[in-house]
């Protein structure tokens, strides 16, 4: 599915309408507009973590072009450059936690959002 969302807004950067850039994708009309919507949340979000690559200027695609260089599966080499940055995929994955934090041992780091501090084993070494 990522491959055809993919397609879409590599048709989308190109100037197509959602229409004829969804032609042939198997995405349904009616989830193009999420789509758009999302792409450009998730562009925001790479934008706030590399801040100092890419030109600012740039949305979309052409952002992501400025910093991998032009490719035909931008989406999937942006997500490798993430994970090469310690960093989860970002376009069209199921990220809870964005950053992987570096523990200590006997530390344990919750995912709760609403107990997130860290709390101590005190793990008996005798």
């Amino acid at each position: 599915m990522v491959y055809h969302k993919q397609e879409y807004l590599i048709n989308r950067n190109n100037g197509l309408s959602r229409g004829r850039a969804n032609k042939n994708t198997g995405i349904e009309k009616a989830h193009t507009f999420n789509i758009d919507k999302s792409f450009i949340k998730l562009i925001l979000t790479a934008k706030a973590l590399f801040p100092n690559l890419g030109d600012p200027k740039l949305n979309g695609l052409d952002w992501i072009y400025s910093i991998i260089g032009f490719t035909d599966t931008p989406l999937l080499d942006f997500n490798n450059f993430c994970l090469s940055n310690h960093l989860n995929c970002i376009f069209f994955s199921r990220y809870n936690i964005i950053l992987f934090k570096k523990t200590k041992t006997g530390t344990i780091i919750s995912h709760n959002n609403g107990s997130s501090q860290k709390f101590n084993n005190n793990i008996d070494s005798s």
